[in-house]
């Protein structure tokens, strides 16, 4: 990420957020549950170096399942 501007993989999930919210219509509380899925999902990415949604590999997200599964954050 370029200092101040937030990656390719965040721009991606913001809009997939605003696209939850106003074409789906989703409520505030499955927003937040999202929003906080994400983030932790982007975090994960980050870690790992992934900053497009291009890059992101089916071993990655294998990967960050498993992290789900034995409870690492």
């Amino acid at each position: 990420m370029v200092e101040g501007r937030p990656s390719p993989l965040s721009r991606a999930i913001s809009l997939y957020l605003d696209h939850l919210a106003v074409e789906r219509g989703l409520a505030p509380n499955s927003l937040s549950a999202y929003r906080r899925d994400l983030a932790r999902y982007a975090a994960f990415c980050a870690a790992r170096g992934i900053t497009e949604p291009g890059a992101v590999t089916e071993a990655d997200v294998a990967d960050f399942l498993v992290a789900l599964r034995s409870g690492d954050d």
